[in-house]
Formats: C-alpha cells, structure tokens, sequence
C-alpha cells in the first residue's frame, strides 16, 4: 500500500485501462498488491502476472483520508504482461480426492451432491476454491452397479455467486444452472461445479468488472482492463473425477468451444457437445451474451439475440402484486 505523508505528493504509477497502481519500481512481482487511485477508489487489487510498465505518468495525491485526488500530469502509462492473447498457462492435471456424498433435495427434484478436493499448489488463479462437486439425479445413477458411465451427459459449471445466489440478471449462470438439472434429472447425466467466480478472478474483482461494465466495457474488456486474462479458468481436475466416477467418455453440455479444447487437451474423451441456450435475452445481460458470440465464440445462439428484449425485473415485480 501506498504511505502518504504529506499534504499533497507526487509518485509514480502504473495503470491498466482506468485502474492506477502506485509503484516504486519498475517491475510488478507476480501477485503483489498495489493501491488503487481511480475516481472509483476500488481499493487494492492483485496483479496475476509479472508486468513491465513501459512509460510512466506523475499525480498529485493527497493525504490518505482526503478525497481530493489532485491533478494527473505527466504523459499517459502503458503496461505489458506476459501473455499477450487469451491464451493463458497450461492447465496442470490436478490429483482430485473423492471426500464424501450427500442426498441433496431441491425444488428441481431430487440429486445427490459427492464432494472432492485437490491442492492449490497448480492452479493458476489464487482467487479459485479447492472444493470441487458433483451432481446427479438418484433415478440415473452414475456410480455403482447400476451406473451408466459411457458417453455421459456432463455440464462442466462455474460458480457464480452474483447471479446463482443474489439473482443477479447481468448473465445466463443461474437459467444455465437449471437448465442442466432439470436435464440431468430427465435424460442422466452430472454436473461438475467448480470454484471459479468470474471466470477465475474470483468475487471481489468481478465485482470491480462490473463497475467497469457499468461504464460500458463488455465482460472481457473488464477483465482484461483489470489485467487479467479474460478467461482464467483451469480444468485440471475433471480428469481424476471422472476416472474416480468410471466414465470413459462425455457429451458436454456446453456453447463454448473453447471448454471443449481444454477439456481435450487435458486427455479427456468429448465425444460431441449438448445445447444449452436460454430462450430469450433481457435488457440486463444481452449485451452479456453478444460478447459471448461475438468475441468468445460462443456457439448454439440461432436466433436468440434477435428475439425481444424482456425487461425481466420489471415482469417479475409485475407478477408478484
């Protein structure tokens, strides 16, 4: 964190996008926490990799309980990381232990809910859980004498607290979610939840992607803004899952292409790839989803995004009085 000590100072500062990041050097370690001074004021946030700044920019700061940020001056601040794409690190295959199994009723029906768990020391982002589980429906097992593992229906999911929890509309998670326990429940099939808020960088910096999106960047210009990778996910644990459940094979209940690649890569056998498209986009996570299409290859959309926009708060408190 930055020490102010006097009235007003001049320091140095590194930004990526609309965000500033007080330094004293030249070299960002990988992880290391720098004082934010945006207009926003986020605070403090986490840089995943070593960054080189390549020009630097002087501002006037006040002292640390004043509001008024001064003047910036100087000339404008540029930052490299060391990836220069989406592409990211290799996922490292992670040993996944087997912990317990549970009945877990709901008011989608009946599922069992088996808990694991795998190390840290490999995964790529510090902001993902070591808690991985899956979810099945008792009437089509998936473990057992009575399983039927071959070309297993999976969803691969990744946690998402905003919309699956608080009910945030901003993305298609939560409709997502259900979507693949209802099917799951109808036709067999598992789904692994995974711990990765985001797409990796966890709650407290999503939260600071919205606020971006708010100012009219799309999901993957905020991520990156933050300088993060815009998608930070890792799968190196579904392989030890599904070989601890015995399946050879899945059909991925996915739109998104590049879940199939890593998946693959990792050794995994997609034998093809299931829909799973929500009806229709509303005014709060359409321009959510054209990103998805338009920039993260998303695949399966038709002709969702020309259908009506819903103004789907509204509707609902229509339906509640």
């Amino acid at each position: 964190m930055v020490s102010f000590s006097s009235a007003k100072k001049t320091i140095c500062l590194v930004s990526i996008g609309l965000y500033s990041f007080a330094c004293n050097s030249k070299i960002f370690a990988a992880g290391e926490k720098r004082h934010v001074t945006t207009t926003k004021k986020i605070g403090t946030i986490t840089l995943p990799f070593d960054s080189e700044i390549t020009h630097v920019k002087k501002v006037l700061v006040p002292e640390e309980d004043s509001d008024d940020y001064g003047e910036e001056v100087g000339e404008d601040v540029l930052l490299k990381t060391d990836y220069e794409e989406e592409v990211v690190r290799d996922d490292m295959l992670l040993k996944t232990e087997f912990v317990a199994e549970t009945n877990l009723p709901t008011d989608l029906g009946m599922f069992r809910l088996r808990a694991y768990r795998h190390s840290m020391t490999f995964m790529n982002s510090p902001f993902s859980g070591n808690e991985p589980t899956v979810i099945y429906s008792p009437k089509h097992p998936i473990t057992g004498p009575n399983a039927k593992n071959g070309r297993l229906a999976m969803r691969v999911h990744d946690q998402c607290v905003t919309g699956e929890v608080f009910g945030s509309r901003r993305c298609d998670c939560r409709d997502q979610l259900r979507m693949a326990l209802k099917y799951i429940d109808e036709n067999g099939g598992a789904i692994i939840y995974l711990q990765q808020e985001g797409r990796g960088i966890g709650l407290a910096n999503k939260v600071a992607a919205y606020s971006l999106q708010d100012d009219g960047f799309d999901t993957v210009d905020a991520n990156t803004h933050l300088g993060f990778p815009e998608d930070w996910r890792q799968y190196g644990m579904i392989p030890s899952i599904l070989k601890d459940l015995g399946v050879p094979s899945i059909r991925l209940i996915t739109n998104n292409p590049r879940k199939v690649k890593k998946l693959t890569s990792l050794g995994i056998k997609v034998e093809d790839t299931i829909p799973i498209v929500i009806p229709q986009p509303d005014a709060y996570n359409r321009k959510y989803l054209e990103t998805k299409r338009n920039r993260m290859d998303h695949m399966n959309f038709g002709n969702m995004l020309s259908k009506r926009t819903t103004n789907k708060i509204a509707e609902d408190s229509v339906k509640m009085k």
